[in-house]
């Protein structure tokens, strides 16, 4: 059941991080619940990106990787948004080891996150993530679409590119020598 909190108009941050395990699948945008929901499939898209990348992570001591229902609480022009993205990376550089809060939510910009669409997503939507994302400060935006099988990748400095099956993902400021074709990123084991 969820809680009364839910029925109410507007929710605070602190509202929502009360709601501990109640507030899963949910955002907060504009002091408002938003559902967000995933398919199995984008669930399962999201874990294997954030696995791949959180493996290339701990390998070279990047950094931190951050799995799907991390909530970040990082947005400037609306200090109440808290955003889930389906997996993000921050850099040691952005936030040293030394400054990692174990409680609340993450307020540090991710230098990386994507976003996996699912069936229920629309592109304003989308869209809107992504610019919430970018304005935030957030360096390259990964948005994976599992039925197209094709990742775009959006960057902080305006540019943009589609990637196809046959093509490979690298991010190379942000991951040096991180490469994946993009065929695995969605790849059925």
């Amino acid at each position: 059941m969820m809680p009364a909190i839910l029925n109410t108009t507007r929710v605070t941050p602190e509202e929502f991080l009360e709601m501990g395990d109640a507030s899963s699948g949910y955002e907060l945008v504009d002091g408002q619940l938003r559902e967000n929901p995933m398919s199995t499939e984008s669930s399962r898209v999201g874990g294997r990106v954030s696995r791949i990348v959180g493996n290339f992570v701990e390998e070279h001591r990047l950094g931190w990787d951050f799995p799907q229902e991390t909530v970040f609480r990082c947005f400037v022009d609306d200090p109440g948004r808290l955003r889930k993205p389906d997996g993000a990376f921050i850099s040691y550089d952005t936030l040293p080891k030394s400054e990692y809060v174990r409680d609340g939510f993450c307020e540090t910009v991710p230098d990386l996150v994507w976003e996996v669409l699912s069936p229920n997503d629309t592109a304003k939507g989308i869209d809107l993530k992504v610019d919430q994302w970018l304005n935030a400060g957030v360096n390259s935006v990964w948005v994976l679409q599992p039925e197209n099988k094709t990742v775009k990748v959006i960057r902080a400095d305006g540019s943009m590119v589609l990637l196809r099956e046959k093509d490979t993902l690298t991010e190379p400021i942000l991951l040096p020598g991180f490469s994946v074709s993009v065929a695995r990123l969605f790849e059925q084991l």
